[in-house]
């Protein structure tokens, strides 16, 4: 076995801890699969399988940055994991939902989509013809907040709403700050 091949097994290895230790339930390949990937669940459980096993050595940017998206990896992670023998787990987002979230996961792969291809996401959103460029425009309001609304519309006394508007707005001010420190590496993880 070549030192190539055998540090593709030693990924497949880090790979399957990491996929237990992000949950539990996906000690079940399929099920990890299954949660992680919303295109064809054959391909992806076989690419899955692949990678964790050490079968091959030849993915495309485009698959390997799926692969980190799934498992929760720094983009370009999987070839420094090669090289170095050890995975890079990305910054967890508190405040953005959790990554099997379809939503979220839509968002994390059209990233590492971009990540693999050297762009921006907002480049590759115009390049697909996904957006157009005047449709990306910061409002000037962004109108009213969805939690507020349902709290101004409960039937209760009025200093009760107010005290779970102003805990809303602290909790959310909190998440925001708790983000952005882990994007600067700086929250103590």
């Amino acid at each position: 076995m070549s030192t190539t091949e055998a540090a593709w097994r030693s990924l497949g290895d880090l790979l399957v801890t990491r996929r237990v230790q992000l949950d539990p339930r996906w000690a079940n390949r399929r099920t990890f699969a299954a949660e992680t990937h919303s295109g064809k669940q054959a391909s992806w459980y076989r690419i899955i399988t692949s990678i964790e096993n050490g079968d091959r050595t030849n993915y495309s940017r485009e698959t390997l940055a799926a692969v980190e998206v799934a498992y929760r990896l720094m983009p370009g992670s999987i070839q420094r994991t090669i090289d170095s023998g050890a995975l890079e787990p990305a910054p967890a987002l508190a405040a953005a939902g959790t990554p099997g979230d379809p939503p979220r996961r839509a968002v994390d792969e059209l990233r590492a989509y971009a990540e693999a291809r050297g762009e921006k996401v907002i480049d590759v959103l115009i390049d697909e013809g996904l957006v157009e460029p005047e449709e990306l425009v910061v409002p000037d309001s962004l109108g009213p907040d969805r939690h507020i609304v349902e709290i101004e519309d409960l039937d209760i006394p009025q200093d009760m709403k107010d005290r779970m508007i102003r805990m809303y707005l602290e909790n959310r001010a909190w998440r925001f700050e708790q983000v952005r420190l882990e994007r600067k590496g700086l929250d103590g993880k």
